[in-house]
């Protein structure tokens, strides 16, 4: 009877000495970002065939606690689909190895609307403008039961600041801005500038994580001058015209060309038959007769009349010859017959 009360007791501390080997999670804690929550520890590298439960306490009135993960091998259980927005949490932790368990671990206590790390935007977008930064946002994007951080917080706004792009440490901010599109102005043209956004929860003075940084060159801010807008519209007209003009011509023409080469009119049929039959014409005829026409001749008798008065001096006579000479031939008027 000794002996047994001897071993047993001996198996109870043997026991207890193996249960006591088992080591405890470490570095328990919860990583929350945007509303989201998954709780992490950390175990000995060598550890093998080791599982893990989880469990979280809460107080309605009464300390409730339940469980999130049990006999998992992960480290880590997601605590998202399980939590409320605004309940105060305790997480706990331990080790199973069969039929052996380490202690207990508790994290620290935890509100998802206190603790959780805002992201940043979604999305931040700039465009450039008459010398502006056109910047637009979106809201970080949550999985927490479809809903938003503006469902949850009520309203956010955004910081931003901008650089230009080399002198970062000239870095200029635009704080609590509640518009998701909006314009830096009092920039300098032909600037390369860097923007960073992040969420500003003004009722929790909480601040998110900004965004990576987006650098755009500015354009010019001077405005377009109206001589330039005149003429460029008075160049268009014309242009068009000019267009139009080139178009009717080569219209016109073409239509001259189709009528032309296929006439709408048809020639008569005595047209017809007089251009095709061959030519009677006694020129042509005579043309295509190779031997010389006989030419004919008419006798032709010419009659030349003296002048009728030559002046000697003062005295004048109608004759033939003076002085015993006749005239030259040359001053005889001849006629034809």
């Amino acid at each position: 009877m000794g002996s047994f009360k001897i071993c047993f007791i001996e198996s109870c501390c043997i026991l207890q000495v193996v249960l006591a080997s088992l080591p405890p999670p470490r570095n328990v804690r919860v990583h929350s970002i945007n509303l989201g929550a998954t709780l992490q520890w950390d175990y000995e590298a060598s550890a093998t065939n080791v599982t893990y439960t989880a469990t979280f306490i809460y107080k309605t009135g009464e300390v409730v606690e339940e469980t999130a993960c049990q006999g998992i091998t992960e480290r880590k259980c997601d605590l998202t689909k399980l939590l409320s927005v605004f309940g105060q949490y305790n997480f706990k932790v331990r080790a199973e190895q069969g039929i052996f368990t380490s202690p207990w671990v508790q994290s620290p206590r935890f509100s998802l609307e206190l603790n959780t790390t805002i992201g940043p935007p979604s999305q931040v977008s700039v465009d450039t403008a008459n010398g502006f930064l056109h910047v637009q946002l979106q809201d970080p994007v949550t999985n927490f039961k479809n809903k938003t951080l503006e469902d949850v917080y009520g309203s956010i706004e955004f910081n931003v600041r901008y650089w230009k792009d080399g002198e970062e440490e000239k870095t200029e901010t635009t704080e609590e801005v509640n518009q998701r599109t909006f314009a830096l102005t009092k920039l300098q043209s032909w600037t390369k500038y860097c923007v960073q956004a992040q969420v500003f929860i003004k009722a929790y003075n909480k601040r998110g994580e900004y965004s990576k940084a987006v650098c755009k060159t500015t354009t010019t801010n001077e405005k377009t001058p109206v001589w330039l807008i005149i003429g460029t519209l008075i160049c268009s007209f014309l242009a068009f015209a000019a267009l139009v003009l080139l178009l009717f011509y080569v219209g016109f023409n073409i239509y001259r060309l189709l009528h032309f080469a296929f006439p709408t009119c048809k020639l008569p049929e005595h047209f017809k038959q007089y251009l095709t039959d061959p030519p009677h014409s006694y020129v042509f005829l005579a043309m295509q007769n190779p031997n010389e026409p006989e030419e004919m001749c008419n006798e032709i008798s010419i009659v030349c009349e003296e002048s009728e008065t030559i002046e000697m001096g003062e005295n004048t006579q109608k004759s033939g010859v003076v002085s015993g000479e006749e005239f030259p031939q040359d001053q005889k008027e001849c006629i034809q017959i």
